[in-house]
């Protein structure tokens, strides 16, 4: 990145930013699955907060949509074999196997 023109003492305070956001990203939506019932109210305010920056004019049916992607991902890891999984043998599913992509 420095070749790219970055600054070096720039540099890392980005990826420190960086490290930062996708600790947070993680470690929300760890909370929202790990919860005793289907959170979708803290998973959708980690998705709000992590892919579109809090911003006011997000249209819900777009969390709602993520919130739907990582659910059925989430339901497909579960039902496939844990030899399959250990081994890497399986594919994630299609964005567009979700109907309602943003």
């Amino acid at each position: 990145m420095v070749e790219k023109g970055f600054p070096e003492n720039n540099l890392s305070s980005l990826q420190k930013d960086l490290n930062s956001y996708v600790h947070g990203f993680f470690e929300g939506l760890n909370v929202s699955l790990a919860s005793d019932s289907d959170n979708d109210a803290l998973m959708a305010e980690v998705i709000w907060r992590h892919f579109y920056q809090g911003r006011v004019d997000v249209h819900m049916g777009n969390i709602a949509w993520w919130i739907a992607y990582i659910r059925a991902q989430q339901v497909f890891l579960d039902e496939i074999p844990d030899l399959h999984f250990l081994n890497g043998d399986f594919e994630f599913l299609s964005p567009s196997a979700i109907p309602g992509a943003p």
